[in-house]
């Protein structure tokens, strides 16, 4: 094993480290990984083995009815992959980012539509979870990981296709505009980006934010402000899971302003509800679902000079 270490400096001080890159090369040419720390602190998820989110599950008594909820949209968005590798030009190398893999069990839904698969996760513990479940693969060496943040990762190459699955519900308010966009901008042209996050069910259309951690055994689930919400995901305070719920029609409109459209969107998680017929009403789509799954289209050439008024 390979380890190279570079120092940059500040501009103001010369003797502060300001972001550490390590590249480590392993013996399978598949793995990059790239560690990226800012004031010396490495990024680890707040819920360890997600025993927050399997604690709140559970006190739900909604084991089975979650994963089935989840599974529903997995499916829907292969069935948009399946039309849109169909549309693509024959022999063309098809790419996909999972940006923020986590523990990697969305690899083996995905892997299957495309050639090349790389993902990003900068948590350390949870990116060697999602090595160890690419080699249980046949085809995981078609899998190459890199652990650095959105933020830090470059590819010369554009994506076919972008899964961001509840990442930007745990990141600062102010950050997530700017991760959005980078995400859009690795897009190839006609390309789509898949986000899943936390859902405000709010009335007056109003985003909410909460903390989690356990106490007891139970899980204390609170409503915070957007303040104490962007402190905790800052600090990255260990064992509390900071949760930004957001408003469908402004989260899309964020989207729409990157230029594309908005090809899909769905409320799961509903509780027990027909979740088809919720999704079929504007209004109950709007005020049921604790998740949101949107599917971005990133414009064409074409109809992104069409809608900056180039000819």
């Amino acid at each position: 094993m390979q380890l190279k270490c570079r120092r940059k400096k500040t501009k103001n001080n010369p003797d502060d480290t300001q972001k550490r890159k390590f590249s480590v090369t392993l013996p399978a040419d598949i793995i990059k990984n790239t560690v990226m720390a800012t004031k010396d602190k490495e990024y680890v998820y707040p819920d360890d083995d997600d025993t927050l989110t399997s604690t709140f599950i559970e006190s739900k008594r909604l084991k089975e009815f979650w994963s089935e909820s989840e599974n529903r949209i997995l499916r829907r968005l292969a069935d948009r992959l399946a039309v849109h590798a169909a549309a693509s030009h024959s022999g063309e190398k098809r790419r996909m980012l999972d940006a923020g893999c986590g523990n990697g069990r969305l690899i083996g839904r995905f892997l299957p539509y495309f050639d090349e698969y790389v993902a990003i996760e900068p948590d350390r513990k949870r990116i060697a979870e999602a090595m160890r479940t690419a080699a249980s693969m046949a085809e995981g060496r078609r899998v190459r990981f890199e652990r650095c943040s959105v933020e830090a990762f470059a590819d010369a190459e554009p994506f076919d296709f972008i899964l961001s699955s509840h990442v930007i519900q745990h990141i600062a308010t102010h950050e997530v505009e700017p991760m959005l966009r980078k995400l859009v901008g690795l897009l190839a042209p006609g390309g789509l980006l898949a986000v899943m996050t936390c859902h405000s069910t709010s009335a007056a259309g109003e985003e909410r934010f909460s903390k989690s951690l356990a106490e007891g055994g139970k899980l204390r689930e609170t409503a915070i402000s957007k303040e104490e919400f962007d402190d905790i995901a800052l600090r990255n305070l260990p064992d509390i899971l900071p949760a930004h719920f957001f408003n469908a029609a402004s989260l899309g409109g964020l989207l729409k302003s990157f230029g594309g459209d908005i090809a899909d969107l769905q409320t799961f998680h509903t509780d027990g509800l027909d979740e088809e017929a919720t999704n079929a009403s504007p209004e109950l789509q709007s005020r049921h679902g604790r998740d949101l799954y949107l599917l971005f289209r990133k414009g064409t050439e074409s109809t992104q000079n069409a809608r900056h008024g180039r000819a």
